[in-house]
């Protein structure tokens, strides 16, 4: 990998690499391992459906589809996902800016105009994940507010939760209330 060539002539080169699926490919984690980094990346591609395959293939492409094979099987592990999970959240938070806000697409020409954009969607973003908090929070403490004045009859996932959300409905919209019992000839 190119990138690498900078730190390794200066005596600085990292134990591991953490890449997207762009510079998995085996040529990249064969380089690496020849500087003694292991490269973390998904395999690119598919797997192969067939195990045997009828056409010919040369020693080299065999080696080849043996390693890939090899990675593809190791990156189902639990521990590598674990290690490639940092990289992997990053990957899905920069998609997600794309997809929501265009972070890619830039409709200004000049290096202060796409920077104040940049910052203007990533700002838009933070509002919007700053109010997804806040709504989520709100859902939890009212539902925990309910679910105390409840008492037994608090909506739960149980095999009795339609049977508790009905007596809780009931309980709450059908019993008279004191403001409704003032305007009517019933008021003691």
């Amino acid at each position: 990998m190119a990138g690498l060539s900078g730190p390794l002539h200066s005596g600085l080169t990292p134990n591991e690499l953490t890449a997207d699926t762009l510079y998995g490919s085996d040529a990249n984690v064969r380089h690496c391992a020849e500087m003694d980094v292991e490269l973390i990346s998904p395999v690119p591609g598919f797997a192969p459906h067939k195990e045997d395959s009828k056409h010919y293939s040369p020693p080299h492409e065999k080696e080849l589809k043996e390693r890939l094979a090899t990675r593809r099987e190791e990156q189902e592990t639990d521990e590598w996902k674990k290690r490639y999970a940092k990289r992997s959240g990053i990957e899905g938070l920069n998609r997600a800016l794309d997809q929501v806000t265009g972070f890619k697409k830039s409709r200004v020409r000049g290096l202060q105009a796409v920077e104040m954009a940049l910052y203007l969607k990533a700002a838009g973003w933070n509002i919007l994940a700053a109010v997804k908090i806040h709504a989520h929070r709100a859902r939890k403490k009212a539902a925990t507010a309910s679910a105390a004045t409840a008492g037994l009859f608090a909506p739960h996932n149980g095999p009795f939760a339609p049977a508790a959300r009905y007596l809780f409905f009931l309980c709450n919209n059908l019993a008279p209330r004191e403001d409704v019992l003032e305007n009517t000839p019933f008021a003691a």
